[in-house]
């Protein structure tokens, strides 16, 4: 459906568009700070107390529930709200749902839309029941237009609930602790 399947440039891929996702989001949280000295104007974000920095205030403006910005150096956390709080990771997950699959799946085989995958929240992907498609053509709908339906469709290609302890077992090898997958579209 998009053309060959190949495992070294979708590594590079997976590689490329995990780097554009966090540096999107260091550009959005450091661009809206304001470069002014002096304490916050709400209780529910804090600075890092040894931070040398002039950002020191948030602008009214951002919406987030909870974000964390950490010195990937030092580990100190420069600014966070709410960072305890555990929020799903939707697409994150999706980059999750694309490496499981990249180990564990035959992508040359074709599998079968299931009516179940068809009936997962959302529409993008425009995949529809009873469909053949290649496995590995399923990459371009999940990552390129966050196709929830591709992603069930890939859990229920392996087996949906090894697929889950698949991409559990492997947020455990990444050391991430406090990361749980209950289903492969976040």
């Amino acid at each position: 459906m998009y053309g060959e399947f190949d495992k070294k440039g979708f590594r590079f891929f997976l590689i490329f568009i995990s780097a554009c996702f966090i540096l999107i989001f260091l550009v959005e949280m450091l661009s809206g700070l304001i470069l002014k000295h002096g304490n916050t104007q709400d209780n529910t974000t804090s600075i890092g107390a040894t931070f040398n920095a002039p950002f020191q205030r948030l602008p009214k403006n951002i919406t987030a529930l909870s974000y964390l910005v950490t010195d990937l150096g030092t580990g100190q956390t420069i600014l966070s709200k709410h960072p305890e709080e555990a929020r799903p990771i939707a697409s994150l997950t999706k980059l999750m749902t694309a490496s499981v699959a990249l180990k564990q799946l035959n992508l040359s085989k074709k599998t079968r839309i299931t009516a179940e995958a068809v009936a997962t929240y959302g529409d993008s992907g425009s995949l529809k029941e009873n469909e053949q498609w290649v496995s590995s053509d399923l990459f371009y709908p999940l990552l390129m237009e966050s196709s929830n339906d591709a992603a069930e469709v890939f859990a229920d290609y392996y087996g949906h609930t090894k697929f889950m302890e698949e991409m559990n077992k492997k947020a455990a090898e990444l050391d991430m602790l406090d990361t749980y997958y209950g289903d492969p579209s976040g």
